[in-house]
């Protein structure tokens, strides 16, 4: 394995008003690290997700310009469902199901921008995690020629019977 690189999976960075710097994403995550970011008095956390058969990681800092501002970004693809929202969620099991099978409106969020709509990009990384059994653990992501429709700034994290 020594000499091996490691192939690197398609990163999907959201940025996020909160106070709080955990945002519940219906996955369960384990903290293997935290560092000092440069030029920044936060730090970044890293973590894992708990499902041994999934590689996705994702790392969560605050933003140094704005402090409100927390930045989660994600890289990989689950491949499981969401554990759901243990503690006490406004959002059932349906709802949860049905925003996995609701394609992403684009592969970044940045509040109050819109994607510029000429010269989509040739692919989109699908930033929906498929049902189990629909695909196996630790294989490459699928992707689609075409750009998604725009459901709006929050329209691919809120399920559709929330709006």
């Amino acid at each position: 394995k020594k000499g091996q690189k490691r192939i690197r999976q398609p990163r999907f960075a959201f940025m996020t008003k909160s106070e709080v710097d955990h945002l519940e994403d219906g996955y369960r995550w384990r903290k293997y690290g935290q560092k000092a970011v440069k030029n920044s008095p936060f730090p970044r956390s890293y973590y894992r997700c708990t499902n041994s058969k999934c590689t996705v990681k994702k790392r969560v800092e605050r933003s140094s310009e704005d402090p409100a501002i927390v930045i989660t970004t994600y890289e990989g693809q689950h491949c499981h469902h969401t554990v759901g929202f243990p503690r006490g969620g406004i959002i059932s099991h349906e709802a949860t199901f049905a925003s996995h099978m609701t394609p992403p409106t684009s592969q970044f969020y940045y509040p109050g921008m819109q994607l510029p709509r000429e010269n989509p990009p040739s692919t989109v990384v699908q930033s929906r995690p498929l049902p189990v059994g629909a695909r196996e653990c630790n294989t490459v992501p699928t992707r689609t020629p075409q750009l998604p429709t725009d459901e709006g700034l929050l329209g691919d994290i809120v399920p559709p019977g929330m709006r």
